[in-house]
């Protein structure tokens, strides 16, 4: 038992290693889409997109073309060359900026539009994901001059295709809002299961934090291998429910009365990873865009779930546990 709760201990540490800072801001629900408009002059062989619904820019090179991507004061700021090899310009303003949504970050002295370029290779196979601050809404608010529907944003991105200016052109669209009927059913149903927890009416708990436990490891693995990995998905995103789920795997090692206790833990361990991973996407329950190739409809209905069989477990598990033990017969 002690190695049992030595790992789980382990795995815990891990959650708190891996939630460390990503490198930019992470791809997040949001209200905002942003497209590529056009590409002028086309060229072959050259595609640009939009991941995260406003939050990162993926252009993807075929071998043979050298393309520079220019920033915001004119400096090269990322470069692939025709092997595929992709580099960042260290010294590029725009470098320390893209690091933050928003463009909060602050330019340390090496940052400089004039300086010679300082090229640092970060991948090889063509393609590069970053932040533009040019191609979404710059404040956390909403445009207070416009309304849902309507293009807030209009931006270019300028390009250099094997000595050739490319200009391309980007909208940010603020969306309407989605149907409020999956995450609304959804948290009645998996509320009536946590009201049912909170009376002490379930008999095993583990029985329907398993299935919300598997749909959430799946959704949020799904988000992580959805978008590049040089835009930052956390793993926490499939992390949260696979501990809960290690945690549920350990109670057949534990039964039997005189365990009662540890596997009323465990249990414990399954419910309060749930209601961690549901608290940390409340935010996607009525975004317009999830970060995320997955259904809309299924990454809610996971997070509604678990936000609320998650808590309702929870409670009747810690309510166990501060009953006093009964008679021993």
């Amino acid at each position: 038992m002690r190695t049992l709760v030595r790992t789980i201990s382990v795995g815990l540490l891990l959650v708190a290693i891996l939630a460390g800072p990503a490198a930019a801001d992470a791809a997040g629900p949001t209200d905002y889409r942003s497209e590529i408009l056009g590409i002028e002059p086309p060229v072959p062989g050259l595609a640009i997109s939009i991941v995260g619904g406003d939050s990162f820019v993926l252009l993807e090179v075929e071998l043979g073309l050298e393309v520079t991507v220019i920033g915001y004061q004119g400096e090269p700021y990322v470069r692939v060359l025709p092997s595929g090899l992709v580099q960042e310009n260290q010294r590029s303003p725009s470098r320390f900026l893209n690091e933050e949504r928003y463009g909060d970050s602050e330019l340390p002295e090496e940052a400089s539009a004039e300086a010679e370029p300082e090229w640092s290779s970060v991948d090889d196979d063509g393609s590069w994901a970053w932040h533009d601050h040019r191609t979404h809404w710059m404040i956390p608010q909403p445009p207070p001059s416009s309304r849902r529907g309507e293009q807030i944003v209009e931006g270019v991105i300028p390009l250099i295709v094997d000595g050739h200016k490319v200009v391309v052109s980007v909208g940010s669209f603020w969306l309407e809002s989605p149907s409020p009927l999956v995450p609304l059913a959804a948290l009645v149903i998996g509320a009536g299961i946590g009201v049912l927890g909170l009376a002490g009416l379930v008999r095993w708990p583990w029985v329907p934090l398993a299935p919300v436990l598997v749909l959430g490891f799946i959704v949020g693995a799904w988000q992580v291998f959805s978008v590049p990995p040089e835009t930052g998905p956390s793993p926490l995103n499939w992390l949260w429910p696979l501990i809960g789920l290690f945690a549920l795997a350990c109670l057949p090692l534990v039964q039997g009365s005189s365990q009662r206790l540890l596997a009323t833990t465990l249990t414990l361990v399954g419910g309060v990873s749930l209601s961690i991973w549901g608290f940390t996407r409340r935010a996607g329950l009525f975004a317009a865009v999830l970060p995320t190739d997955a259904p809309a409809a299924l990454d809610r209905l996971a997070t509604a779930l678990a936000l609320t069989i998650g808590v309702g477990m929870s409670v009747q598990l810690i309510r166990t546990l501060l009953e006093p033990p009964g008679p021993v017969e």
